[in-house]
């Protein structure tokens, strides 16, 4: 059909979509995707405590990246959690394959980046102000300030 051929014609590695997330080749953001596998799989990642529709995201990017595009319906019948996993492969099926892989690795990297941005600022806020330096303390230095005067 015309989409096949757009996709043809188009070519499947969308070279200025994967500098996006510093990728040249499809080997590379394969190798990347990869990466970004692992780290959402970690129960430890930022990624294991995001919210349902960014879980949800990123298994639509991953079905579409490995499985292929989503056929048919959701079975009948099934959970609402199972009729949204479907749901979203549905969604990312209209992204290529390459797509779908930097659109997982951006959003991967977006939600464990938010993590990082969150621990910082939490940090920031109970630190106290910071001291004066040791050389200007009358209390280390006597009262001459470490001048010999």
């Amino acid at each position: 059909g015309t989409m096949a051929s757009n996709e043809a014609k188009l070519g499947e590695f969308n070279q200025d979509l994967a500098l996006g997330v510093g990728c040249h080749t499809l080997t590379e953001l394969e190798a990347r995707f990869r990466m970004a596998c692992g780290t959402a799989e970690d129960p430890r990642s930022a990624c294991a405590e995001s919210g349902m529709s960014e879980r949800l995201k990123l298994y639509g990017y991953y079905k579409r990246a490995v499985e292929g595009p989503a056929s048919g319906n959701a079975p009948q019948g099934v959970d609402m959690r199972s009729r949204g996993k479907h749901d979203a492969w549905k969604e990312a099926s209209g992204n290529s394959r390459s797509e779908s892989m930097v659109l997982y690795v951006h959003t991967v990297n977006a939600i464990e980046d938010e993590r990082v941005r969150a621990r910082l600022a939490e940090a920031r806020k109970g630190r106290q102000r910071p001291r004066a330096s040791v050389a200007w303390d009358p209390e280390v230095l006597g009262t001459g300030g470490g001048l010999g005067v």
